[in-house]
């Protein structure tokens, strides 16, 4: 191989890491927050037992009140009785569900607050970037004082991803105030990057991001090729429908905002999307190719809908 080829490969695997911690990074506070996010999950969990004992017990009342309706008199009071128990005992499961999940949230929110957390978390991170961006800084020969520069960019950008997040939980500002605030936030971030790494820095961490976006359309589109049975893709009905993918499903924003929108909204938003893919696709898609794509994206949206509402109760969301 020539030193040429070594020097891409290397430039290659160095900008693909880069750009993957990049669009990947988020809040990855070390510490008490990955005690509490492991306390989420195992709380989470027990959301899941309890809301099966809730269904037990509802069953079981709903059964008491049809009894009720049938025996007479002698048996009625013992029947009230009973039912009574296990209406309170339900109760008393959805009260300390509600809790629990709130307790976990405030928790968090604490967590992402603490000033000493943070500063312990910063100088982890610290250590992770430098290892992870060496090669970038040298091949795009930034000088030191460049390149903590750089470090301090993206230390920065998590530390108010992290206060939105505190501030969403503490009921302290609006969705559509985190939105815009983080619209605001990246494309300021984007410029401050642009004039450390300067034209070549962002060239290549702009087409490693969009080859990673073309990976992940490719990846929905075998997805989609692998449940058309009978009526498989051509390659020209494959290239498009990767193309509307990419635009209107690997856009698709899913940081921790997205968990305050209120369900519906939030929704209405896949399905706005996935009308549009739909639409467009009828151009070159069979009825049968259509239909088959329609029922991938109802079940894509039923996971979606299940995975949200898991993240909305551990955390506590309304």
């Amino acid at each position: 191989m020539t030193r040429l080829g070594k020097i891409q490969i290397l430039l290659f695997l160095a900008v693909s890491a880069m750009a993957g911690w990049e669009l990947l990074q988020g809040l990855r506070l070390r510490g008490e927050l990955a005690s509490v996010r492991m306390r989420i999950q195992a709380q989470t969990q027990e959301l899941a037992s309890r809301r099966s004992a809730l269904v037990v017990l509802e069953t079981r009342n709903c059964e008491l009140e049809e009894a009720e309706r049938r025996t007479g008199n002698q048996t009625l009071l013992s029947l009230m009785r009973e039912r009574n128990a296990f209406t309170m005992a339900a109760a008393q499961a959805a009260e300390q569900t509600a809790k629990k999940s709130h307790n976990f949230g405030a928790a968090l929110a604490k967590t992402l607050d603490n000033p000493e957390q943070r500063q312990a978390n910063d100088n982890s991170r610290r250590a992770e970037m430098r290892v992870g961006c060496y090669q970038l800084f040298k091949l795009l020969n930034l000088s030191p004082e460049k390149s903590e520069e750089y470090i301090d960019l993206n230390l920065q950008k998590e530390h108010r991803q992290a206060d939105r997040l505190a501030a969403l939980l503490q009921g302290k500002m609006t969705v559509d105030e985190a939105e815009h605030q983080r619209a605001s936030d990246d494309a300021e971030h984007d410029r401050l990057c642009h004039q450390v790494l300067g034209d070549e820095g962002m060239n290549f961490l702009n087409g490693i991001a969009d080859g990673m976006r073309n990976d992940e359309a490719k990846r929905l589109l075998g997805i989609i090729q692998d449940n058309m049975a009978d009526n498989p893709l051509s390659q020209d009905q494959s290239d498009r429908l990767r193309a509307l993918l990419k635009v209107e499903i690997v856009s698709i924003n899913s940081d921790d905002v997205e968990l305050f929108r209120p369900a519906a909204e939030w929704t209405q938003d896949i399905l706005d999307r996935q009308q549009r893919i739909s639409s467009a696709a009828a151009s070159f898609l069979t009825p049968s190719q259509l239909d088959a794509l329609k029922s991938l994206g109802a079940y894509d949206l039923a996971e979606r809908q299940k995975q949200m509402a898991a993240r909305r109760t551990a955390l506590g969301v309304k």
